[in-house]
């Protein structure tokens, strides 16, 4: 058995707050697409936790396999020594290679020591709460970036004349203060709409809703990853690949059609106003097959069909799922092509969740073969 040590670390506005305990999930089915919890010893700092400031949160998740010993006990081994013999000591070696000498390894010779690959996550908080029976531990909630764009609505009517479905991404980015696109091959296509229009943004219309089914509809998935970063990238194309199953500890098959999760029949319902007053209604519809539909009706116009088909297709995919509880594994992220040994089979990572202290993760695999 690995012996390691996982620790996990917040600051909120910069400032360092004592973690007791918390969850972080990595989720590519859901908006905002990085959330997580955090119970925290209570702040000294007044209003810290008020989420009217919407606060920055980053989060660290890290683990190691040894100890690192002092410098002393460098000196110690130099003693009488000038800077320049101990450099021709440790000529040719790497860092790495010395810093090795002074560890105390947990696994012994041939086994895993220093840091681990880890993981930090930049978010907002959304929610912080404490009981009065334990008025020392708050209980807060963060999310990702795209709680941002969620929150920033048109106050008035506009129509970005943007051609191209990445320009108009990286547009709205800047235009409400979010950030920039990170560059990609994606998003070439034209964004005008069925009668050749650009798409309109309406007041009070967020950022989000109103470039998600643009996305969508191209078959593209729109997201602020862990650090913040926006990204426009293919809805069906892996990146990356991982292992699962060396430190697992539980798997758990989850096959079901009634769990909100699948659906083979989409109807989208868009309906506006035209300048003339006129309330007109278009249908983007996807039938794949009859278990069971999913609905939605859309105060808005529709701009391009095919997002209707996106929703089926992505809800097919996850309608057989694997959830594995492995050791706390930093480096699986949704969207890689996982290798799982037990099973000798492969799937996709959907979601992953660090449960602290209990260091473990929970993934969850979709197109499992």
């Amino acid at each position: 058995m690995t012996i390691d040590q996982h620790t996990m670390t917040a600051t909120i506005a910069g400032q360092p707050v004592t973690v007791l305990a918390g969850s972080t999930t990595l989720d590519r089915a859901w908006s905002p697409y990085a959330q997580g919890t955090l119970q925290i010893l209570a702040p000294d700092v007044p209003g810290l936790l008020d989420p009217r400031r919407r606060p920055q949160v980053i989060v660290h998740h890290r683990r190691r396999f040894s100890d690192s010993e002092t410098v002393g006990y460098v000196s110690a081994d130099h003693a009488g020594m000038t800077v320049g013999q101990v450099s021709t000591e440790y000529a040719g070696m790497t860092v790495d290679e010395m810093s090795a000498q002074y560890r105390t390894r947990w696994n012994g010779i041939g086994g895993p020591y220093g840091a681990g690959p880890g993981v930090t996550l930049v978010g907002w908080l959304s929610a912080a709460r404490r009981s009065r029976t334990d008025p020392d531990v708050w209980e807060i909630e963060w999310n990702g970036d795209e709680i941002r764009a969620q929150s920033s609505v048109a106050l008035a009517l506009t129509r970005p004349q943007i051609p191209t479905v990445r320009e108009l991404v990286a547009r709205v980015l800047a235009s409400a203060e979010l950030g920039t696109l990170t560059p990609g091959p994606t998003g070439s296509e034209s964004v005008l709409d069925d009668e050749g229009e650009y798409p309109e943004w309406t007041p009070g219309t967020n950022a989000w809703d109103y470039l998600e089914p643009i996305v969508t509809a191209h078959g593209y998935r729109l997201y602020a990853d862990e650090l913040a970063a926006w990204h426009l990238a293919s809805d069906t194309t892996p990146t990356g690949a991982c292992t699962i199953g060396a430190e697992a500890v539980e798997v758990e098959d989850d096959w079901a059609v009634d769990n909100g999760r699948f659906f083979d029949t989409a109807v989208l319902v868009y309906q506006w106003q035209t300048a003339a007053g006129v309330t007109r209604t278009e249908i983007d519809s996807y039938r794949a097959g009859n278990v069971s539909a999913y609905v939605e009706r859309i105060d808005g116009r529709l701009t391009k069909r095919g997002r209707a088909r996106r929703i089926v297709e992505r809800a097919m995919q996850r309608a057989l799922a694997q959830s594995w509880e492995t050791v706390a594994d930093y480096s699986i992220r949704p969207g890689q092509t996982a290798t799982i040994t037990p099973d000798s089979t492969t799937g996709i990572v959907d979601a992953v969740t660090w449960q602290y202290p209990d260091a473990r993760s929970t993934v969850t695999l979709i197109d499992i073969t």
